[in-house]
């Protein structure tokens, strides 16, 4: 019989856990199935991410202050969090520093023209190769 508890495994460990303090030794019936499984979802859906949510709530609110995050759009905040998806080769040009010592301006000037030639995972591709940062890659 079940009662109003579940089980799940995690890492070969398994855990039980009761859905109710009152009613944890209680075993679930046609009378009260309805409840049981209304507590389950509650359970899996809501009480088991609390803490990784409110992990993530105080992670974000260091960069975006709570009164603003209500403000804010997914996509707002996306755009704040992730920075933008795309990448503007007139902006790396103006921004771009070029080591002597330097190729003659010929070649500058080819390498800005194949950037502009390029897909957005080709660009991500090439700014991870000039930069190492790897969460260029993520941009594509």
């Amino acid at each position: 019989m079940q009662e109003f508890s579940f089980e799940f495994n995690f890492m070969d460990n398994y855990y039980t856990i009761d859905l109710t303090k009152d009613q944890s030794n209680q075993e679930v019936s046609e009378e009260n199935k309805r409840l049981f499984v209304k507590l389950l979802i509650y359970q899996k859906l809501v009480k088991s991410i609390e803490i990784p949510l409110s992990e993530i709530y105080a992670g974000i609110t260091e960069f975006v202050p709570s009164l603003f995050l209500k403000m804010l759009t997914p996509v707002d905040l996306n755009s704040i969090l992730a920075g933008e998806s795309t990448i503007n080769v007139a902006e790396m040009k103006q921004y771009a520093k070029i080591n002597e010592p330097a190729p003659s301006p010929e070649v500058v000037e080819w390498l800005w023209e194949i950037l502009k030639e390029m897909e957005k995972d080709q660009l991500s591709a090439f700014l991870f190769f000039v930069t190492g940062d790897q969460l260029n890659l993520y941009w594509s």
